[in-house]
């Protein structure tokens, strides 16, 4: 083969991988200068391309184009898209390059969403408040897996509480069945909240599923 075809090969292959790393770079750009919409649209076309499906940085970049997002309209479904594209970051991350900078994005997501779902909680709007304390025990799990064993055990509280309140919140909105999933997974090595088993117990106890409401009562 030619040294002049070979060139040509080996553009052919290097421009579009160029292209794609160029439309993760115009996210971030985006990104930073608050363009939030047009971030997301070029992060999207990135991530769906086969040669930077598998970029951890394009995921990592996803998740905080889409907790800006999120943190504008307090939206579940952006939320949920913002973890969800730090858990494929993480995945992608095989020798931990953006490990530090996801650990310390996920505490302040964990915190922002107490903090909102505090207020919603004390609004009385339950259905908020479920959504965004359910997604803060989902955060805390993530900083579990990510974080030192020295940390587990008030990273098992945080989780904890925080499936405790959105299992809390659901109840008052009369959300039953979401409401004992949730106070479940509040039961950690490191959290057990007796109102949570009181709770499951009267819900149990309203459906009169006595060998369940007498299971979970203390």
């Amino acid at each position: 083969m030619s040294r002049v075809l070979m060139g040509v090969c080996f553009l052919a292959f290097v421009q579009p991988l160029l292209a794609q790393k160029s439309a993760i770079q115009t996210a971030w750009n985006r990104y930073r200068h608050g363009e939030y919409e047009q971030a997301r649209e070029a992060i999207n076309k990135a991530i769906a391309n086969p040669q930077t499906a598998q970029d951890p940085k394009a995921w990592y970049y996803r998740g905080k184009i889409y907790y800006a997002l999120f943190s504008e309209t307090l939206d579940p479904a952006l939320g949920d898209t913002a973890l969800q594209s730090f858990r494929k970051a993480m995945e992608f991350d095989k020798k931990g390059f953006i490990k530090t900078e996801m650990i310390s994005d996920l505490q302040v997501f964990y915190q922002f969403l107490y903090d909102k779902g505090s207020t919603a909680y004390n609004d009385q709007d339950f259905q908020k408040a479920t959504q965004l304390f359910s997604l803060a025990g989902r955060v805390a799990d993530m900083l579990y897996e990510l974080l030192p064993e020295e940390s587990s055990p008030s990273l098992d509280t945080a989780a904890g509480n925080a499936y405790e309140i959105a299992g809390s919140s659901a109840f008052s909105a009369g959300n039953y069945s979401e409401a004992v999933d949730l106070l479940k997974k509040s039961f950690r090595p490191n959290y057990k909240s007796a109102y949570a088993y009181q709770l499951i117990a009267e819900i149990y106890a309203q459906q009169e599923d006595w060998q369940n409401a007498e299971h979970y009562a203390l």
